[in-house]
């Protein structure tokens, strides 16, 4: 399973890769390899389809990148990353599929409404995303609970981006741009 695991994290980021050096075509093209191995591992494609909404939010297709985000919010409704467990987690790999692809729309809706003007709505978008971001990283830090939860680079990339978001949301309610 951990070749799985491997080859799936390759996959995606490939795809981001391509998607942040102005490829997205290409991305959707590789995401499909992603896609059966995330299911084949998680039962679910949640972070699939984020990144499919990220190719078309950089295709500049808000509306197809937003109902897409949207079928992630909606599957996974108000569930929130523990934050207490009073025994060592046993399926944070699971928690955090989950999590991530959570933040992913939280932070991808942020920039759609960004985009739009739409301000005071990406800064709630962002909040959110920054609210889950701060329960991730008080368990890193946690005498017990931090060793089982370890952050990585993807982690504080899309922290920064999700910062971009809440900051850009903010000088645009505030207009001190």
């Amino acid at each position: 399973a951990s070749d799985d695991i491997v080859n799936y994290i390759v996959a995606m980021l490939r795809v981001q890769t391509l998607l942040v050096t102005g490829h997205p075509e290409q991305a959707r093209l590789h995401l499909s390899k992603a896609m059966a191995l995330e299911i084949s591992l998680f039962g679910n494609n949640l972070d699939s389809i984020t990144r499919l909404s990220e190719e078309r939010l950089w295709s500049g297709d808000l509306a197809a990148a937003e109902a897409l985000y949207g079928r992630v919010l909606l599957a996974s409704g108000d569930w929130r990353l523990p934050t207490l467990y009073f025994l060592p987690p046993t399926n944070s790999k699971e928690a955090g599929h989950l999590w991530i692809a959570q933040i992913r729309s939280f932070t991808g809706m942020a920039a759609i409404r960004i985009l739009q003007g739409e301000y005071d709505q990406a800064a709630r978008w962002a909040l959110a995303g920054e609210e889950r971001f701060l329960d991730f990283l008080d368990l890193t830090e946690h005498p017990l609970y931090g060793l089982f939860i370890e952050p990585n680079t993807n982690l504080y990339l899309a922290h920064g981006w999700n910062l971009v978001m809440l900051a850009s949301a903010r000088a645009g309610v505030s207009g001190n741009l």
